[in-house]
């Protein structure tokens, strides 16, 4: 199950290691979910990175029951989703494709 948590993680993490340890003892995988259509940029790939780094890397490290920890996370970011789409030529869309892959492969990366 995905769910979106925001900081939740990061200022209540001990609800948030109940939660995760909840769904686990019921055999339910417990994912983080983002959706910012912002990441898509440059500039907000770097943010979303550090969300990532925070909400989750981070969350799980400092978690000693792996039952407490994300399995992983959903991504909910759709380049034909976003506003710039419906106006963008082909070359346009192409270059929204390219900046999700990039996108994909920092997250891969970290």
């Amino acid at each position: 199950m995905y769910g979106s948590y925001a900081a939740l993680p990061v200022e209540s993490p001990d609800r948030m290691a109940a939660w995760n340890r909840r769904l686990h003892g019921a055999g339910i995988r417990s994912e983080s979910l983002f959706s910012d259509g912002h990441s898509l940029t440059p500039e907000g790939r770097v943010g979303f990175l550090r969300q990532v780094d925070a909400r989750v890397l981070a969350f799980n490290a400092t978690r000693t029951v792996a039952t407490e920890r994300f399995a992983g996370i959903a991504l909910d970011i759709e380049p034909h989703a976003q506003p710039r789409w419906k106006t963008e030529s082909g070359g346009g869309r192409r270059a929204m494709l390219e900046d999700y892959l990039a996108l994909c492969t920092a997250l891969r990366e970290q």
